[in-house]
């Protein structure tokens, strides 16, 4: 019921509220001192009704920092190491992803993780597409996550079960949230 409600919200707002947030949550992102000492950063390739990770993207390459995109396979993600947008292909799901090319990274390897997320909490939990490709990927990681919202996606309580793993800090266009 949740899943359902914030897609259809998410779909629902404005080119011009999507970008106006969407820029206010990357600006906020882009000046953390966890993105700023990083030097490996998985960062989600975003979908049109999510959080616009593309000035995130343009940024780090900008940086120089080694950037690390997640491709669908069937049960899991695999991380792959990509140099420009050129490096993405549409994939599974319509999602863009590394061409098979791109070399492969460990997920040891990563300093920062940027996630996407339907819903998150205010404790970190966050509500995906319910294919637990990111708690499968996340499970047993100590590095940073970081979950990229809009403000409506913030929910009181999410329902969690031991293997969903929480976002140590969400952002929105109004908040900051560090559980």
């Amino acid at each position: 019921m949740i899943r359902r409600q914030i897609i259809a919200r998410r779909r629902s707002i404005s080119p011009s509220e999507k970008h106006k947030s969407s820029q206010i949550i990357q600006k906020t992102l882009l000046a953390r001192d966890e993105v700023l000492k990083a030097s490996t950063i998985c960062l989600y390739i975003s979908l049109p009704e999510e959080v616009d990770t593309t000035d995130v993207l343009r940024n780090l390459f900008e940086q120089r920092k080694f950037v690390v995109a997640p491709q669908i396979s069937a049960k899991r993600l695999i991380l792959h190491q990509i140099q420009s947008a050129d490096d993405l292909i549409k994939g599974r799901f319509d999602i863009y992803e590394p061409k098979i090319s791109c070399p492969t990274v460990n997920v040891s390897e990563i300093d920062l993780f940027i996630v996407p997320g339907i819903a998150f909490d205010r404790k970190g939990y966050r509500l995906g597409w319910g294919k637990g490709y990111y708690d499968r990927l996340l499970a047993g990681v100590s590095a940073t996550k970081i979950g990229l919202a809009y403000s409506f996606q913030i929910v009181s309580r999410l329902p969690h079960k031991r293997y969903d793993i929480p976002m140590d800090i969400v952002i929105t266009e109004h908040e900051t949230l560090s559980p």
